[in-house]
């Protein structure tokens, strides 16, 4: 893959992730989720960052990807970022055989690679932050 149809991908992987998520009840899209940065508000809030990932299978077309969640809690309690990513990870780990959109990339698997969120501290203006990190197997071309 050329480095234009590998960005494309994983614009298009972020965009399924935020997608599924926000038909499962965790977020919506630009209000309280978003993809690939974090404004300084709402203060309660989850991104969506693709972080690279793993040697692709070039010749089947299988791309392994990885990406973290990140959520911010609205203060110093760390429970509302928690519970965020606790949401998150009953929606998307294990899934997988489907595309997680109408026209989306077909998802072999999605998986956590971390069974719990990890405390990454506070941010500049006292609040709480957590990361979790996910693997995504996505059929690339179609």
């Amino acid at each position: 893959m050329n480095t234009a149809m590998t960005a494309d991908l994983y614009n298009r992987i972020t965009a399924d992730i935020i997608a599924y998520l926000q038909a499962h009840g965790v977020g919506n899209f630009g209000e309280d989720l978003f993809a690939e940065y974090l404004p300084q508000e709402p203060a309660k809030a989850l991104m969506v960052e693709t972080t690279g990932g793993f040697e692709s299978d070039m010749a089947g077309g299988y791309v392994f990807a990885t990406f973290r969640l990140l959520a911010r809690s609205d203060g110093p309690d760390p429970r509302p970022a928690k519970a965020l990513l606790g949401d998150a990870y009953r929606v998307l780990h294990g899934v997988g055989g489907r595309r997680l959109v109408g026209e989306g990339l077909w998802v072999i698997r999605a998986q956590a690679i971390q069974g719990a969120p990890v405390n990454i501290d506070r941010d500049e203006n006292n609040r709480q932050r957590f990361s979790q990190n996910y693997q995504i197997e996505v059929k690339g071309s179609e």
